[in-house]
């Protein structure tokens, strides 16, 4: 393709992408914005290690179910097979289950969910000397192909620490053994170059330099050969309770407020912060859990242990604030998926100790989990990463237009297009440990484009999928419709109000309202399916709307629980994921 074109192309996803909005359990919404600043990175902190380490994750084991169900297991500092000491122990559990870091359809879904977010770049945690091969294996080609389809999917770096100068090797001229990537390296060899993150011309990467940085255990290990250290735009490895380097790429701070590094011109900003090490203390110490800076904790109010303030993410909130004020250019976000961390025994004090994370509270992963938090904190994030670099303006409203309700190719110049995230295939591989498998067959379609468009009386929405639409008798979970409409007082279900295409005739369709007992009938569409197209027609009158309007909307299909909004963020065709809605106004 023409570079011409693809820039036309990647404009086109990105109004979709602008034109998304969403409103959290506590009130905090966000919608349109025209686009994103030239001149500011936001970047994530994303794990690679799950299923990677098998000696020690023999199992799946959950300290929060643990702690609550079987204190005496967790707390055993012996061979005890329901918590053994030296496996990773999951601190709740991930929305998309107890997952291998292989797994392709996770990684696809995470890199669908960072790119809306308006994540520039993502940091592979590879700070104990394991680059995690393997999955970078299956990750880079799934980013590749998004990228070529137009998307501007997060770029790529390395954080590196424990031996870095051998890691850093490895990841410029390969090992010469492993995995083929392994063997090739990445950087020497020039691959997946769209994809990495070099704002000033050069990779980006964090790694021990300066001399005397304990952070990797020894000056030993710092970076001196001089080809690598040509080739790569350094930044120091900081670690919160080391020397302070101007250059130091903060992935956590032990300060409040939490300061910017001038030289990398960057600033961390993290969900909870262990800084009086370990998380598992809060458990074990007296008072420590008082002053433990967990997800509900601030500089105002102190720890604060209540529901409200962990699941609204409190403490993520101030760190936002912060990073806001400060308004610099690289804000770095601790992180997407941790999940797990060794349970260890402290051999002074006779007594377990898991040191990055524990349970909910403590604990500092974005993203979804199944119940807890849910999406909050990832709605969190999509929010005030478009308050630092969203260039806010006001979506202009679209014009009536005529639509021949008959005719699909009237809408070859309806403008009002939104395109949908496709190539996603049925998940079948090993979770995270033996006897952990996932399976869901559940997308039996991709949602290329939706258009939407109005005239006097109705509201239409022109959905084209991948492959020609015959739904089942009784297939109520076909195409749905979900539409909510901005100044009504009623939340529904989750920000929608209305669900349409349920109840299906030859040629017409319930409109549900969705109420406190459920969605009830209110109303009736019409639709029309021609091959892969359908087109709904519904009464603005049974939407209530009367005169200006501005609605969000999504379009779901085959969603397995849909009175549960985590089930679109992890089964069907949603378009646009989870509880995100297309803003349309009229």
């Amino acid at each position: 393709m023409e570079e011409k074109d693809m820039a036309a192309l990647r404009a086109e996803r990105q109004r979709t992408i602008n034109r998304l909005g969403a409103e959290d359990d506590f009130g905090r919404g966000f919608g349109y914005i025209s686009g994103f600043r030239k001149d500011r990175y936001v970047g994530m902190f994303y794990f690679l290690w799950h299923g990677q380490h098998k000696s020690e994750m023999p199992g799946v084991y959950n300290v929060s179910e643990l702690e609550k169900n079987d204190l005496p297991a967790l707390l055993d500092t012996g061979k005890n097979p329901k918590s053994p000491v030296g496996a990773f122990h999951h601190w709740g559990k991930p929305l998309f289950g107890y997952y291998n870091s292989e797994d392709p359809w996770v990684l696809r879904k995470h890199m669908e969910l960072l790119c809306i977010a308006g994540i520039d770049f993502i940091c592979f945690d590879c700070t104990n000397a394991r680059e995690y091969w393997e999955v970078l294996e299956v990750l880079l080609p799934v980013m590749q192909e998004m990228y070529d389809a137009g998307w501007n999917v997060p770029k790529f770096m390395f954080y590196l620490n424990t031996c870095c100068d051998e890691a850093i090797a490895r990841l410029y001229y390969g090992s010469g053994k492993g995995c083929a990537l392994e063997k090739e390296g990445i950087y020497k060899k020039g691959l997946f170059k769209d994809l990495w993150f070099m704002p000033g011309g050069k990779p980006k990467i964090a790694a021990v330099t300066e001399e005397g940085n304990t952070s990797s255990g020894t000056d030993a290990h710092r970076v001196r050969d001089k080809e690598i250290l040509s080739f790569f735009d350094f930044w120091e490895s900081q670690w919160p309770n080391n020397t302070f380097y101007e250059n130091g790429f903060p992935w956590i701070e032990w300060s409040r407020p939490q300061p910017v590094h001038t030289q990398a011109e960057a600033i961390s900003v993290s969900i909870a912060q262990h800084n009086l090490c370990p998380f598992s203390d809060v458990l074990l110490e007296p008072g420590i859990r008082e002053k433990m800076w967990g997800r509900g904790y601030t500089s105002r109010s102190g720890a604060d242990h209540s529901e409200r303030a962990i699941i609204s993410g409190a403490n993520f909130e101030e760190e936002w604030q912060t990073a806001l004020e400060k308004d610099v250019k690289y804000t770095f976000v601790t992180g997407w998926n941790e999940w797990a961390a060794i349970k260890f025994v402290d051999p002074y004090r006779n007594c377990i100790f898991l040191v990055d994370n524990f349970n909910l509270e403590f604990s500092r992963d974005i993203e979804m989990m199944e119940d807890g938090y849910e999406d909050n904190p990832y709605l969190q994030l999509m929010r005030n990463v478009r308050k630092l670099k969203g260039l806010q303006d006001e979506l202009l409203p679209s014009s009536m237009r005529k639509i021949d309700f008959n005719d699909v190719s009237c809408w070859k110049q309806v403008e009002d297009r939104y395109i949908g995230f496709i190539g996603q295939t049925p998940r079948d591989f090993a979770g995270f440990a033996p006897g952990y498998h996932y399976k869901d067959d559940s997308r039996r379609l991709e949602i290329c484009e939706i258009r939407a468009a109005h005239d006097e009386k109705f509201i239409y929405f022109n959905i084209v999928a991948d492959r020609p639409l015959a739904p089942a008798d009784g297939d109520e979970a076909f195409m749905n419709v979900l539409v909510g409409i901005d100044g009504s007082e009623n939340k529904g279900f989750r920000g929608f109000e209305y669900l349409i295409g349920r109840g299906r005739t030859d040629s017409a369709c319930s409109v549900e309202f969705f109420g406190k007992e459920g969605p009830t009938k209110c109303g009736q569409a019409s639709f029309k399916i021609e091959r892969e197209t359908i087109v709904y027609r519904i009464p603005k009158a049974v939407l209530k709307i009367k005169g200006s309007f501005t609605l969000r909307f999504k379009v779901a299909d085959n969603v397995k629980e849909p009175m549960n909004m985590q089930s679109y963020y992890a089964s069907g065709c949603v378009a646009p994921i989870g509880r995100l809605g297309f803003i349309f106004r009229g």
